[in-house]
């Protein structure tokens, strides 16, 4: 979980503008179940590719990735399996130009 958090961390950092702002909160929700969220100020995620960033390979269109940041479409990959291989979800909200915040839901 330690590399899925720095993953997610990382990438607020890459996707942010000059001032990042990086939340981080963890609580036990309802029915038992640990949720961690990572939030960020950066450029956001289109919506119509909200569904796919977590593929291998996938990467948000170029026209969205003006930081200049680089990969291959594996950490977001890596992050959802290994959520998936501890009984979790991971889901994201996001908002172009707004940020985006990643919910990592664990049982207990």
């Amino acid at each position: 979980m330690q590399e899925v958090l720095s993953n997610l961390v990382d990438n607020a950092l890459k996707y942010s503008g000059k001032e990042v702002r990086i939340r981080l909160s963890a609580e036990v929700a309802a029915g038992g179940v640990l949720q961690i969220k990572v939030g960020d100020n950066g450029i956001g995620i289109p919506q119509n590719q909200q569904m796919k960033i977590f593929n291998r390979f996938e990467r948000v269109a170029s026209g969205s990735h003006t930081t200049g940041a680089s990969g291959f479409g594996l950490g977001l990959n890596f992050v959802w399996q290994v959520v998936q291989l501890q009984g979790g979800t991971i889901s994201v909200k996001s908002t172009e130009g707004s940020g985006s915040e990643f919910t990592i839901s664990l049982p207990l």
